[in-house]
């Protein structure tokens, strides 16, 4: 049995899915931020939540660790942690998710559901990008389209775990996953889903290495105030600069037509199409 006693919830679903905040120690003065907002707005978690790491660990008993090999890259840490989690199921997000608002048990319990009886691959929670087609009978999900971008990423997802350790490969940084595993993804045709509404509400805290100023805003509501000698912020230009660089993203992704956006991506990608 992988759950905490003590935990509240549906015990049978604590062997099905376990939570993966995949993370590593330079990164550990984000945790406390984490941690704070993720048991404010979800307290009857009811899942087993687990905390990737090289060697170090958050003082919380609710936090189990995952340790892994001092590698220099975010994908050779992440095989070596999922391969330690036995649950058939894992909702993997990063340690800069900032959960905003409460979480709805029911809702999870409900895709996880969806994963078995429609034998799929992953479930997207943050729609970004949303899906591209209706899954007839069932609103809440829709199919990720072949070739879609960013058709996998890592916003916060349930995945089914062999089928995460199919996607990546050992060397790759974390920004080479998003890009190659979409297209890797291919394989798996329909079984890759997203939610049309958020499944978890967050805020991301951290570009660059440094905190976003948004996300300072949003964990100042509640009274979570990071230590900006520690860890920098980004200056009020470049928070602007972001916006309107991401505004023209979406605007070029809009007109730019699917075998376009594959032939630059094997262009600069060459790699992404390895089998």
């Amino acid at each position: 049995m992988l759950g905490r006693p003590g935990l509240r919830g549906n015990s049978a679903l604590n062997d099905r899915l376990s939570i993966y905040v995949s993370s590593f120690d330079d990164y550990a003065d984000i945790w406390p931020a984490f941690f704070a907002r993720f048991f404010k707005y979800w307290p009857d978690c009811p899942y087993p939540l687990r905390l990737g790491s090289v060697a170090k660990v958050y003082d919380d008993r609710r936090v189990l660790p995952l340790h892994a090999a001092d590698h220099k890259n975010w994908s050779s840490r992440a095989l070596e942690h999922l391969g330690q989690i036995e649950t058939p199921y894992v909702l993997m997000m990063l340690e800069d998710y900032m959960v905003d608002r409460p979480v709805d048990n029911s809702l999870i319990d409900k895709l996880v559901d969806l994963m078995d009886r429609y034998d799929l691959h992953a479930i997207r929670l943050f729609p970004d990008p949303p899906p591209a087609m209706a899954v007839p009978g069932v609103p809440v999900i829709g199919f990720q389209g072949l070739g879609q971008l960013n058709r996998t990423n890592t916003h916060a997802t349930i995945w089914r775990r062999e089928s995460l350790l199919a996607l990546i490969r050992p060397g790759e940084s974390l920004w080479e996953f998003e890009i190659n595993a979409s297209i890797r993804s291919n394989r798996f045709a329909g079984g890759i889903c997203g939610c049309w509404q958020p499944a978890l509400h967050y805020v991301m805290a951290i570009g660059k290495g440094r905190w976003f100023r948004r996300a300072l805003r949003s964990l100042a509501r509640d009274g979570i105030r990071p230590d900006l000698a520690v860890r920098g912020a980004e200056t009020a230009s470049e928070e602007i600069k972001a916006v309107v660089l991401a505004f023209m993203a979406d605007c070029l992704r809009a007109v730019m037509p699917l075998h376009w956006r594959q032939r630059l991506q094997l262009k600069l990608n060459p790699r992404a199409y390895r089998s």
